[in-house]
């Protein structure tokens, strides 16, 4: 009696190594995206108070709270979208256009936030692993 002849390829078919490599491509393409996609994500923050102020001006310009967001640092770290959000929709329409003027603090830097009236809020802002960050809740008072 004879046995069966084996269903399916035998293991080293050319259509096994066309699968192979197939899978193998996908998973580089896959990787290759990622790394992609992670490396042109912005970096938070900014690379001195100046840039700082100038980046928040900005966002508070141009309405942009995911811009605003990147520029928060500690506490805020996990509910920085919610309070750029915030911020934002709390900015209103200033007399003429925001502007944001670090000036030297105690512990870092203060950033002046002013529209045509004068100023209206005065946020800390500090260095944290080399970049700056702004701290809009514990913040001395404006003016």
């Amino acid at each position: 009696m004879s046995l069966p002849a084996p269903q399916g390829r035998p293991p080293g078919s050319a259509s096994s190594r066309v699968l192979r490599f197939v899978v193998v491509g996908v998973v580089l393409g896959w990787s290759a995206l990622i790394a992609v996609v992670i490396a042109r994500e912005p970096e938070r923050g900014a690379a001195s108070p100046d840039e700082l102020a100038r980046a928040c001006e900005a966002a508070l310009n141009d309405r942009d709270a995911e811009s605003l967001a990147r520029l928060f640092g500690r506490p805020l770290s996990g509910d920085s979208a919610a309070v750029a959000e915030s911020v934002v929709a709390g900015a209103g329409s200033p007399r003429g256009r925001w502007s944001v003027e670090p000036t030297p603090g105690a512990d870092g830097a203060v950033l002046v936030i002013a529209d045509a009236t004068g100023p209206r809020a005065r946020w800390r802002a500090a260095e944290d692993d080399g970049r700056w960050l702004v701290d809009p809740i514990a913040s001395p008072s404006a003016g």
